[in-house]
Parts: structure tokens; sequence; C-alpha cells
């Protein structure tokens, strides 16, 4: 935390985390994925915000769907957007690994 705007990111544990942070740079939203992320393999990770019902959502391989209610507001902040990286002020920090792909969308998508 410390700034604010929206983070994805693999913790320690080898889970997949999405952070929404509020305008002061707290956690609005914070939830951290039940399955790992090996090593060595390809993954596709989704993560999204129902801003209705105030719930994120972390899936890794269509696995267990992982959620955690909002606890503030989460605020866009001024951050440059970024993927694969991060400069937080100590300096940037690069994932170290492939990526294949990544898609936005400003709605929830169907299988349809």
């Amino acid at each position: 935390t410390g700034a604010s705007g929206y983070f994805i990111r693999i913790v320690s544990t080898q889970k997949i985390q999405m952070e929404l942070t509020d305008a002061a740079g707290a956690d609005a939203v914070n939830v951290t994925s039940s399955d790992t992320w090996t090593n060595q393999a390809w993954h596709m990770a989704a993560f999204w915000f129902d801003s209705v019902a105030g719930i994120g959502y972390v899936q890794i391989d269509n696995g267990t769907l992982t959620s955690a209610a909002k606890t503030g507001t989460p605020t866009a902040g001024t951050n440059a957007f970024r993927i694969g990286g991060r400069n937080d002020g100590a300096g940037a920090v690069y994932f170290d690994g492939r990526l294949a792909g990544a898609s936005m969308w400003a709605k929830g998508l169907s299988a349809a």
C-alpha cells in the first residue's frame, strides 16, 4: 500500500493477490487466491471487481474462485499502468517470467 490504484501480484506464498486501494493508499479490496501459482508452467489468471456487490474476485486456471468484500472505496489513482513491473518509489521491480497476453474489459464477460 502507500499509493492509490490497482495492484495484481504474485506474493511469497506463490498465490495471486489483487489489491485495490483508496485515495490514501489503504486497502479497499484485498483478495488472495486459494490456489497456488507454480513456476515453469503457463497459467491463466482472472481478476475482477463487482462494484455493485462490492466484492473482488481472483481465480487461477479456472480453479477455486476466491473472493473478498470491499472495506473501503477503490480509487483509480494517477500511477502509470504497467504490466510486468512496478515502480513504487524504491526502484523498478520487474516480473521474472514471460507474459503471453493480457486483456482488460470494462464489464464482466460471459461464456457465450
